[in-house]
């Protein structure tokens, strides 16, 4: 693996976390199809994870009212220049 990354919750604008439960986050067939499941609400819900590259993450945000939803993000990498260039 290239990259050690965390993915977390960020609420939109004036909202808050305090309503959700659990989120359980799919990376994908690279990562055994598994389901990654967080209930650390006071990080934003993170998970930590390595990666080779670019990918699609799927996360299940379940509600304390028995709600859920599902949101979408591609993650990607951006970085500078790494080591000394002599």
């Amino acid at each position: 693996m290239l990259y050690d990354i965390q993915l977390y919750v960020v609420p939109h604008k004036g909202a808050t976390l305090s309503n959700v439960s659990k989120v359980e986050y799919y990376f994908g067939r690279h990562w055994g199809n598994r389901i990654f499941v967080s209930v650390d609400r006071s990080r934003g819900f993170p998970i930590t994870t390595s990666a080779f590259g670019v990918f699609m993450c799927t996360a299940k945000l379940h509600f304390t009212d028995g709600e859920e939803i599902f949101v979408n993000r591609y993650v990607d990498f951006e970085m500078g220049a790494i080591g000394n260039k002599a």
